[in-house]
């Protein structure tokens, strides 16, 4: 990983952590005025956990995709840690925990995305080699 990688990475990591702690305190609001906990929040279900959303403004911070073919930005289909791209995904993370079955698919808890779960052969630009 070269410098301008890792600033990358930090810079990002650092946004989706700012970002997380907003929705931390709009699931406390939630709490507060007797609406349900978000889904996973009381360790419910893997079926009751939330997936993250491709789109939404965490997941574009991190470039998170489900499909790693929709990957356009050639600078993104980097080697990291010496793995190639193409065996990068999220359950090779170090990011990425706590596997289980959701429906058909394999899902799992991310560090990037407090409170909702990734599938397994997804991927996203803070892709860390697990130790």
């Amino acid at each position: 990983m070269n410098r301008r990688n890792f600033f990358f990475n930090l810079a990002s990591l650092a946004g989706i952590m700012a970002l997380s702690s907003l929705g931390g305190r709009a699931l406390a609001e939630r709490k507060r005025g007797g609406a349900a906990p978000a889904a996973g929040a009381t360790g419910g279900t893997a079926d009751a956990v939330k997936l993250v959303d491709p789109k939404g403004p965490a997941a574009k911070a991190v470039n998170y995709v489900e499909n790693k073919n929709d990957i356009k930005e050639a600078h993104l289909k980097a080697e990291r840690q010496g793995v190639a791209f193409d065996k990068q995904n999220c359950k090779n993370c170090g990011f990425y925990s706590n596997p289980r079955a959701k429906g058909s698919a394999e899902v799992g808890s991310c560090t990037v995305f407090s409170g909702q779960v990734v599938k397994s052969d997804a991927w996203c630009s803070t892709w860390n080699k697990k130790a």
